[in-house]
C-alpha cells in the first residue's frame, strides 16, 4: 500500500494497531519527522492505485511514535466528513408586474323579467251591511277594498197626490175663405206680308 501526503511525501506505516469492533488504525511516519496515526478506512483511494491522507488528520512526532505499545490501548479519535447543505435565498433579478385594464364592448341579449303595477280605482258607493270586506284576489287582480263611515240619514218618500191625464177627440168645422191661383196659356197666331203675294 503506497501512502502519499498532500505535500507529495511518501508516508511509512511503522505500525497497525487492531481493535475488536473498530477499524484497524495506521501510524505513518515522514522523512521530515513527523507522524501521523490514521484509520485505514479513512484514507482515500486515488484513481494510480496510492492512497491520499486526508488534510484534517493530526501529526504525531518521532518520540510520539517511539512510545506507542503494540499492546498498550490508545484512543485515537477518527474524523469523518460530513455533507451539511444549507439553503440561502439570493435575489437573482427583480419583476415588475404591470397590470393593464383593457374594456371591450360585447352584446348582451338576454331576457329581463320586468313587472308592474297598475292601478284602478273603481268607485263603488254601496253602504255595507254586516262584515267588513277584506283584500281578496279575482282572477289575478288584487282588490283593496277603501271604507270609510259615513252619516246616513234615512229618508221616506210621501206621495202627497196624482196627476191623471185623459185624451179626449171631437169633430169640429170652422168655414174659411181660401184664395187659390191657378195658371193658364193663350196661343195666339200671325201671318206674315209675304206669304200674302203670290209667287212669279
Amino acid at each position: 500500500m503506497q501512502i502519499v501526503r498532500n505535500d507529495g511525501q511518501l508516508a511509512t506505516v511503522t505500525q497497525r494497531i487492531s481493535r475488536t469492533g473498530y477499524p484497524d488504525q495506521l501510524v505513518l511516519s515522514f522523512d521530515d519527522g513527523t507522524g501521523i496515526t490514521i484509520a485505514e478506512d479513512a484514507l482515500i483511494k486515488q484513481s494510480d492505485g496510492t492512497y491520499l491522507i486526508p488534510l484534517d488528520q493530526t501529526m504525531l512526532t518521532n518520540s510520539e511514535l517511539a512510545s506507542l505499545d503494540n499492546h498498550q490501548q490508545i484512543i485515537v479519535p477518527v474524523i469523518k466528513e460530513e455533507l451539511q447543505v444549507s439553503k440561502q435565498e439570493v435575489t437573482k433579478g427583480v419583476v415588475r408586474v404591470t397590470t393593464r385594464v383593457n374594456s371591450h364592448e360585447e352584446l348582451v341579449d338576454e331576457p329581463l323579467l320586468h313587472e308592474w303595477v297598475s292601478v284602478d280605482r273603481i268607485p263603488v258607493n254601496q253602504l255595507i251591511d254586516g262584515d267588513l270586506p277584506q283584500v281578496r284576489e279575482e282572477n289575478g287582480v288584487m282588490v283593496i277594498p277603501i271604507i270609510e263611515e259615513v252619516l246616513v240619514i234615512e229618508k221616506k218618500v210621501l206621495l202627497r197626490e196624482e196627476v191623471h191625464l185623459t185624451k179626449r177627440k171631437a169633430m169640429v168645422r170652422k168655414p174659411q175663405q181660401i184664395v187659390l191661383r191657378s195658371q193658364s196659356v193663350e196661343v195666339e197666331r200671325f201671318q206674315s206680308e209675304a206669304t200674302d203675294q203670290p209667287s212669279s
